[in-house]
């Protein structure tokens, strides 16, 4: 496929604290920082052991329904078998080990990418919720989608860092 790590690294264009896309409404909506403390921990662990018995019995009648003719009549079950069969196959073709030692190093490359990149990227929304997107569509693949690329790409090709050739 002739893929390098530039085709396959994007940086998020949602995060915690930030706004989205701005395309509902045509406004820019915050998406709400995670702020997860203590007592809400504490009241968590109480309302999951209430919960657990009950959706126990829920995810069961959930599975039944899912495990009868629904699942036969859902092409979407059959999709995702082929695909996962055929991931499998690739897998395999390809070898375990190495395929595991490239997401690694996709990991790695993507957090340091977006370290670099991340704030030098314009999305549909600035920092302070003001839709920009005349700026954006020259920065984004396709509305909120690969903001950045150029960054990624250039940040990418400074370093000479390409994908291994299976790609």
């Amino acid at each position: 496929w002739n893929l390098d790590y530039g085709d396959l690294i994007v940086l998020s264009a949602k995060q915690s604290g930030a706004y989205d896309d701005g395309r509902y409404n045509n406004t820019c909506y915050l998406i709400q920082p995670s702020g997860w403390n203590q007592q809400q921990d504490h009241e968590h662990e109480q309302n999951q052991s209430k919960r657990q018995g009950k959706l126990q019995k829920v995810y069961k009648h959930l599975d039944e329904y899912i495990a009868s003719e629904y699942r036969a009549i859902n092409l979407d079950y059959l999709l995702y078998d082929i695909v996962n069969a055929s991931l499998d196959r690739t897998i395999a073709l390809l070898g375990r080990d190495n395929v595991d030692r490239t997401e690694r190093q996709l990991r790695v490359l993507r957090k340091w990418v977006e370290s670099q990149c991340q704030r030098e990227a314009i999305f549909p929304c600035s920092s302070n919720g003001t839709r920009q997107v005349e700026e954006s569509s020259q920065n984004c693949y396709w509305y909120d989608s690969g903001c950045g690329f150029a960054c990624v790409d250039r940040v990418l090709a400074s370093y000479n860092i390409r994908a291994p050739g299976y790609m």
